[in-house]
């Protein structure tokens, strides 16, 4: 009798130990897909990644002609309601001008150096490692202030109860605060009245060093975090905005202020051994830090251990499809991670043909990534600038039910989405004792049909004439073209126009290109203890869903 296997509701990555123990309901890896909340069923549902668009067709030009890294991107929105994409690229600061470059506002900084900005006050306020600089609406640029007590050397910056905070790199665990209100101002950051400077050194029991800050527990809060390499410090304002009492530390490592974002209020920054999580539970005032890495712990662990600078690895949480990106800049083999707010898990691995050292989230929720002199904008089209999407989904070890048992795998089906026609590769292997067998390749045709939602023609015009989908018509000069809908549409002039729908019509407005197909096939071959299942998809310009697969098998005996 044919047994079955029904897979359907996968639940992220697995790789807390290997393929062979990892549960069944996880995938073991996802290239350049990840696995979505399906708002029907409430199961998670795999799919193929968007593509990229190029952002600028000009680089930042910092040093006559030398390609160079954009290391920070960040959407600067003025009180008059424009807004400015700034980077860090070389030693300058660049402009995006609306059409197609990055102009230089800012230069002679230092080279390749990592940079933060945030606004205040309608000012531009950029951090790259010397004075604080600012920049204005009309795009002056000078230093932040003429104030002797303004550090000389900072590479963070955060707003936090009305003032500026940044750090001072000669003196690596003070935190530094301006007064009340006032950032740029002569004695701005002389501490004679409400500016003064937080010194950890005696709180930690080590040394450390001061990578940046975030407000602690959301955007009201009067706690904030300060992120060091070793340690993050949680302090507390009090009824005074220059009062400020310690509250916690942690013993978390931060190996990049740069792959730190909040999702919703929580705060998650990279670590050696897993995702940090910071949590403030004000209902039993409680802070608490815990790892979001979890099910990926070993994949997270050597991508580290390959990353020969941490401090470059980047992130950013996109607020529209609750996702959190971090890419470890791994020499020739740059990976971005998938973490999903609404599974809980990482969701996917991804590649892409250049090399991405940040990100940015705009405004309007579009994601930027910043490359060698280019940025480019996610989800957009369904290739990489013209390079084919490769997706791949990596089952773990299938015991199909048994682990004694061998197993005749006959039938495979799956329910899979395609936007074009493509060839969906499923490649198979079987585990026998020590060895594994030959892999087997089978390929579906996945075909993308163009399902009706009506049916063909006819409507009548109140003049007593036919009229097609797309034919123009005319009043008094004025033309009309014919858009009729299922439940009938009116055009502008509803005096001289009265659309009464007679039948049902072909609109090719409302036409579906993503057509579900149920693949088939019920001629696996091969035996064994465990099975393993890989997918492709490796078609330029397609994307490919899959909502299930099941497999049908025999049982055969132990030996």
């Amino acid at each position: 009798m044919l047994k079955q296997a029904i897979f359907q509701n996968f639940r992220g990555l697995n790789r807390t130990s290997d393929r062979l123990n990892s549960p069944p309901d996880f995938i073991y890896d996802l290239l350049n897909g990840f696995i979505k909340k399906d708002v029907k069923s409430n199961l998670g549902v795999v799919t193929q990644r968007d593509g990229s668009a190029k952002f600028n067709s000009v680089q930042l030009d910092s040093d006559y002609g030398t390609t160079k890294k954009i290391r920070i991107m960040f959407e600067a929105k003025w009180d008059g309601g424009s807004t400015d994409v700034i980077i860090r690229a070389g030693t300058a600061w660049g402009k995006f001008d609306g059409i197609n470059t990055f102009d230089a506002i800012d230069t002679g900084r230092a080279d390749d150096a990592q940079g933060q900005c945030i606004m205040f006050k309608n000012e531009l306020i950029m951090a790259d490692g010397g004075k604080l600089r600012k920049s204005t609406a009309a795009g002056a640029i000078s230093d932040l202030s003429s104030d002797a007590n303004l550090p000389d050397k900072s590479d963070c910056v955060w707003v936090h109860r009305d003032k500026v905070w940044t750090n001072d790199l000669d003196t690596p665990m003070l935190a530094v605060f301006c007064k009340t209100n006032s950032a740029n101002g002569a004695t701005s950051w002389t501490g004679a009245t409400d500016a003064g400077t937080l010194d950890l050194s005696t709180v930690l029991p080590v040394g450390d060093r001061i990578r940046g800050y975030r407000t602690y527990g959301g955007s009201d809060s009067g706690m904030i975090a300060i992120i060091c390499d070793k340690y993050t410090v949680i302090y507390a304002a009090g009824a005074n905005v220059y009062t400020f009492t310690f509250v916690q530390y942690f013993p978390t490592t931060c190996l990049s202020i740069n792959g730190l974002a909040y999702v919703g209020n929580d705060i998650v920054y990279p670590s050696r051994d897993s995702l940090t999580s910071l949590i403030a539970s004000y209902t039993n005032n409680q802070l608490e830090v815990k790892p979001l890495s979890n099910y990926i712990n070993n994949l997270w662990r050597d991508l580290i251990r390959q990353t020969s600078d941490t401090t470059q690895i980047a992130g950013v949480f996109h607020k529209k499809l609750n996702h959190y990106y971090i890419t470890f800049p791994i020499s020739n083999n740059y990976q971005t991670l998938v973490y999903s707010a609404d599974i809980g898990n990482f969701v996917g691995r991804w590649v892409y043909p250049y090399e991405i050292y940040s990100w940015c989230e705009r405004i309007d929720g579009t994601i930027l990534s910043g490359s060698d002199g280019y940025a480019y904008t996610m989800n957009t089209g369904n290739t990489d600038e013209g390079t084919t999407v490769s997706w791949k989904m990596a089952m773990p070890a299938l015991y199909l039910g048994s682990a004694v048992n061998y197993k005749k795998p006959i039938e495979f089906e799956a329910l899979v989405q395609g936007t074009t026609n493509l060839d969906m590769n499923i490649d198979y292997w079987y585990g026998i004792a020590s060895l594994v067998s030959d892999k087997v390749t089978k390929v579906i045709n996945i075909g993308a049909t163009s399902s009706l939602w009506f049916g063909p023609d006819v409507t009548a015009w109140d003049n007593g004439t036919t009229y097609y989908i797309g034919d123009v018509v005319y009043d008094s000069g004025i033309s009309y073209v014919c858009k009729v809908s299922h439940s009938g549409y009116e055009p502008p002039d509803t005096d001289y126009w009265n659309v009464l729908v007679n039948a049902a019509f072909w609109d090719v407005a409302f036409w579906d290109m993503q057509g579900n197909t149920l693949a088939h096939t019920s001629d696996l071959l091969g035996r064994g203890k465990m099975m393993f299942l890989e997918f492709r998809n490796n078609t330029s310009g397609a994307q490919i869903t899959l909502e299930w697969f099941r497999v049908g098998f025999s049982i055969e005996g132990v030996n």
